[in-house]
């Protein structure tokens, strides 16, 4: 025999339907699918897209009637903050515990976040 021969023979395992991949998985399954209709994908592209495009259209006919620059300096900045609070307060901080702080930062980033949150 050669060195690329080897002495048992070679047999290849049948192939699995995928049905039967995710039967032997273990554990809860999923309540839906990973596959999307059509009309769900367009519904979260609209729902996602529309809002956005109403303020972007909004924007330049409510310039100088109310909005100017200071407003938007100001939504930017609280923008900023507040998602700073979600990502490194909530979830960096308060979830994982990923670093040390003291009291005013802690109290800080809830404050920041809780901006972020509120809903009325």
């Amino acid at each position: 025999m050669t060195s690329q021969q080897s002495a048992a023979p070679a047999t290849t395992a049948p192939a699995t339907p995928a049905s039967a991949g995710q039967a032997a998985r273990p554990g809860p399954q999923p309540i839906i699918s990973d596959q999307r209709g059509v009309a769900s994908q367009i519904a979260v592209y609209a729902f996602s897209a529309i809002p956005l495009l109403a303020v972007a259209l909004a924007v330049p006919f409510a310039w100088g009637w109310g909005l100017g620059w200071t407003g938007l300096v100001i939504a930017a900045a609280f923008y900023v903050v507040s998602g700073l609070g979600i990502t490194v307060g909530f979830h960096r901080y308060f979830t994982h515990g990923s670093f040390k702080a003291n009291r005013p930062l802690k109290i800080s980033l809830a404050a920041a976040a809780r901006w972020r949150c509120k809903a009325r």
